[in-house]
């Protein structure tokens, strides 16, 4: 049909492209056909999701880097306030969330109830993709409109791991004991550090704080 000039981005009754279809039965040849013969990358369906969206939820990192290729809008949302980062983290899909992170994604947008893609990743027991979004600067600290934290939620479905995590960032943040920081995560504490040496040079924080900061980031 392509050959034969058909319009290559003919939507059906819910707004959906072929390249939509595509990207959401992860079809990687057909896609591939359709972005060769000029399909619009950044089309919309009725509910305001993206090709990008479709394809990141699908965890297909091939589609998501040929669609980011070919100029596809990294950080919109739907008309629910989702983004491809949120689809991507909630199923746990860590090589399309870094993928999509490298590529400008915005890690602490929230959709229209105020959960991040951290919340997703939390409530699901996604520990690779929280811990990414996490190196990547995402904030713990967020609550939804309910109120509900990334830890909150995790804790709530019973995902050990994922709440041991979330726990050990808080604990950092909150500058306690020495002692019970031994185990944080290589990345928190490299993280850490180059942040308070980073307000060390612009900010008045009392010396003994940030000495005492930079130790704990040391610990083995």
């Amino acid at each position: 049909m392509l050959e034969r000039n058909a319009a290559v981005d003919l939507a059906d009754s819910s707004g959906r492209s072929a390249l939509m279809r595509a990207a959401e039965g992860r079809h990687l040849e057909v896609l591939l056909m359709l972005l060769l013969h000029g399909a619009a990358v950044n089309l919309v369906d009725m509910n305001g999701r993206t090709s990008l969206m479709c394809a990141a939820q699908g965890g297909h990192a091939r589609l998501v880097g040929l669609l980011l290729e070919r100029g596809a809008a990294v950080s919109p949302a739907d008309d629910d306030g989702w983004t491809a980062l949120m689809f991507a983290a909630q199923d746990g899909h860590t090589d399309v969330v870094e993928l999509l992170l490298s590529e400008g994604a915005q890690v602490n947008a929230q959709n229209n109830l105020g959960r991040t893609a951290l919340m997703f990743a939390a409530e699901e027991g996604h520990k690779e993709a929280a811990e990414l979004l996490l190196e990547r600067g995402a904030t713990i600290s967020q609550e939804d409109k309910f109120g509900w934290s990334a830890a909150m939620l995790a804790e709530e479905k019973g995902h050990q791991e994922v709440t041991a995590l979330l726990e050990q960032v808080q604990m950092f943040w909150t500058v306690g004991p020495a002692g019970q920081l031994k185990d944080m995560p290589r990345f928190i504490k490299d993280r850490a550090m180059a942040a308070v040496l980073s307000l060390k040079r612009v900010s008045g924080l009392p010396r003994e704080l940030i000495n005492k900061i930079l130790s704990y980031c040391r610990l083995a």
